[in-house]
């Protein structure tokens, strides 16, 4: 069964952002975390309450990669988003 975070993710994924399936933007793990931290942030905060925010963090970058079969690109230090403080670029 999928964790409330899968759920989100799965929704953010083939929801908001399904244009980007077939033609990734290398920045779509910082437009997720966007996402959240715009929409989810109270499951997001009990998340890393159980997780810890590593942990929970590198969960949601590993989610988003396996979940539309992503080639990893290289790290990225500057996001938008204020929840992590860098993520892996990826392609198709």
């Amino acid at each position: 069964m999928a964790s409330q975070i899968e759920k989100i993710l799965i929704d953010i994924l083939d929801g908001k952002f399904k244009q980007y399936r077939r033609n990734c933007p290398e920045n779509l793990t910082d437009l997720v975390f966007l996402e959240i931290e715009e929409n989810y942030m109270n499951v997001y905060e009990s998340y890393i309450k159980i997780k810890g925010k590593d942990t929970a963090n590198k969960f949601i970058g590993k989610f988003i990669r396996k979940y539309w079969d992503l080639k990893n690109l290289g790290r990225c230090n500057s996001p938008s988003s204020r929840l992590i403080d860098s993520y892996e670029k990826h392609t198709n």
